[in-house]
């Protein structure tokens, strides 16, 4: 083979550096290379993981948030018709008491009335003794003396009583 320019030496030499190289290349830039990239490929993993997590987590959220603002929504009407219905009920208490105190001024004013009446119908009645009495005094004063005059007024008073 040293005809055709082939150096053993030279040929050994470059295997062993070769074989060097590929030891050095193996241990100093592989083996760190491809740790690398493992822990790479474990990180997009668990990225991935945590993305899919949190979009799991995300949709049940929307679904609890969804949930809530129906339950709210539902107790919201229901507090609504409990407030219909206490101010219904309120409402109807309310004119209850007024027609009470309606019928209580009613009969108020009728009592008023009454007794107005009454003491309208005693003046009238004194005054009408007055006139009469003055009107007997007056009328009989030439007839009658002042005793026969008294019996007769006390007779008409008796008698408008």
């Amino acid at each position: 083979m040293e005809n055709l320019g082939v150096d053993y030496k030279l040929l050994v030499a470059q295997a062993i550096n070769f074989i060097l190289f590929l030891y050095l290349y193996k241990k100093f830039m592989a083996k760190p290379f491809l740790k690398f990239l493992k822990e790479e490929r474990k990180k997009e993993e668990e990225q991935r993981r945590l993305r899919e997590e949190l979009e799991k987590e995300k949709e049940r959220l929307e679904k609890r948030r969804i949930d809530f603002e129906r339950k709210l929504v539902a107790l919201k009407e229901k507090k609504l018709d409990e407030a219909k219905k206490e101010a219904q009920e309120l409402k109807k208490e309310l004119m209850e008491k007024t027609q009470k105190e309606i019928e209580e001024l009613r009969e108020k004013a009728k009592e008023e009335i009454d007794e107005e009446r009454k003491k309208i119908y005693k003046e009238m009645e004194k005054k009408m003794a007055d006139i009469v009495f003055s009107a007997i005094n007056e009328g009989l004063k030439e007839f009658l003396d002042e005793s026969s005059r008294k019996k007769v007024t006390r007779y008409a008073l008796r008698r408008i009583e």
